[in-house]
């Protein structure tokens, strides 16, 4: 059997695969920047209690929030504890997001969620990256980018009247309350990238849509044109934001002479599709 796992900071969400059929389970997510290889072993072995399948498994590919070079061994103990018979291989959620876009292809991939990342792929691994420098100096595009924006106009009376009533009615924020929540969350970048939700249900106001616009013009400007000959190429996306905005983010990609390609909510379907016609072994 074949496990593939999709790990956010929030939520893990694993196929097993086996010839019969594709079962699919939905647990914590497994940020190894927060959590320790025991706490993660404990965690993983409680959501698959059935030994017998966990013995079964004979190849994990697990890609992760916060899989970095130098964090991503966490992870890898822990399933190792927990899949005895498995070949293990993790890897972080671009890479993810590049195999599940692009498969054996060439060009952008790029991740627009809670969080922005982005990287130029060759087919088989990934070959350049900018960073994204987080929620607090970049993330341009992001939910939480966009999220910090509707926060700016509204704190600064910038919102129409009429979009200020529909945030107070939807929220039941003050200036001042919405401010001192911002700075007292213990992950302002998810607290910011709620409001996200409010753009999305008034994006067809001409204010919404331009401050809309302008967040993935900031993501384009800060992060795609310093990568070399980017012009011509297609980018795809993985992540809510992408999906929910496509036309607008389609529409901003143009003025930057580039097309969008495919745009995804959630990868799993895709890296399941990718590991099934690609069975190499985990490492």
């Amino acid at each position: 059997m074949i496990l593939i796992a999709d790990s956010g900071s929030t939520k893990t969400s694993w196929a097993l695969i086996s010839k019969a059929e594709t079962t699919f389970v939905h647990t914590e997510g497994y940020n190894p920047y927060y959590m320790n290889a025991d706490y993660i072993r404990n965690s993983v072995e409680q959501s698959f209690e059935d030994l017998a399948i966990r013995q079964a498994v004979t190849q994990v590919f697990f890609y992760g929030a916060g899989c970095s070079p130098e964090r991503k061994e966490v992870v890898l103990s822990a399933l190792r504890s927990c899949f005895l018979n498995a070949k293990i291989e993790v890897q972080g959620d671009l890479l993810a997001a590049a195999r599940c876009l692009l498969g054996g292809k060439e060009g952008f991939a790029a991740i627009l969620g809670t969080g922005t990342n982005s990287c130029f792929y060759n087919g088989n691994e990934i070959i350049s990256t900018i960073d994204s420098l987080g929620f607090l100096v970049g993330d341009e595009g992001s939910g939480a980018y966009l999220g910090k924006q509707i926060i700016k106009s509204y704190v600064r009376g910038l919102l129409p009247s009429h979009l200020t009533l529909a945030f107070k009615e939807q929220f039941q924020f003050t200036e001042a309350q919405l401010i001192s929540e911002l700075y007292a969350s213990k992950s302002p970048n998810k607290f910011s990238a709620q409001f996200c939700a409010f753009a999305g249900k008034h994006v067809d106001e001409p204010f919404i849509l331009e401050l809309t616009k302008t967040s993935f013009r900031d993501f384009f400007n800060g992060i795609i044109v310093h990568y070399k000959n980017y012009k011509g190429f297609e980018i795809s996306f993985v992540g809510s934001v992408a999906f929910v905005f496509l036309p607008i983010l389609k529409s901003v990609a143009e003025e930057f002479s580039m097309n969008v390609g495919k745009a995804v909510k959630c990868p799993l379907a895709d890296l399941i599709d990718y590991h099934l016609k690609n069975p190499v072994q985990a490492i």
